[in-house]
């Protein structure tokens, strides 16, 4: 394999690790939204429907019950977001991500870390972000479209195939 090293140094804002992180997690387009919105309705009249009859009316409350999640879950995941990102320090001070043949490399004011590709747990594609969580390191976040324009990307995409696992 060539030898390369790429590093970039990135302060991610608490707006912009939200978004990141809901990329995946389905924040559905306005064209979804009609859909989305569609499918509760019908959800909700089903289980009116069913509280009406003495042999659905468990099926009615436990569709009830499926329909208050599907409304409240979404929003109560940035909560969960927003505890992470205020409690980890890494994330809101400005830090060093860098990948070589070797490792991978974390440097921020108050750590300096590395380990081994072997070490690398998972990775995972946000958007343009390719997401690296290796052991006993913070997470590193790089710009994929970044990588692309370093020449770097495959390279780095194969070692991660090689030594971690995808988390979907």
């Amino acid at each position: 394999m060539e030898p390369f090293s790429y590093s970039h140094e990135l302060a991610i804002s608490y707006k912009a690790y939200t978004q990141i992180w809901n990329m995946k997690l389905g924040k559905r387009k306005t064209s979804g939204s009609l859909r989305w919105a569609v499918k509760l309705g019908i959800l909700l009249l089903l289980a009116i429907a069913c509280l009406f009859w003495a042999y659905t009316f468990l099926l009615g409350i436990c569709l009830l019950v499926l329909f208050l999640i599907a409304l409240f879950f979404p929003r109560l995941l940035p909560k969960g977001l927003r505890s992470t990102y205020f409690t980890n320090p890494f994330l809101q001070n400005e830090m060093t991500y860098a990948v070589d043949n070797d490792g991978l490399y974390v440097k921020g004011a108050d750590i300096q870390a590395q380990c081994a590709w072997s070490l690398l747990g998972t990775w995972q594609i946000r958007g343009d972000w390719l997401i690296l969580q290796p052991q006993g390191i913070p997470t590193l976040y790089f710009s994929r479209a970044a990588l692309r324009r370093g020449g770097i990307y495959e390279t780095v995409m194969a070692l991660c195939k090689e030594h971690g696992h995808e988390y979907k």
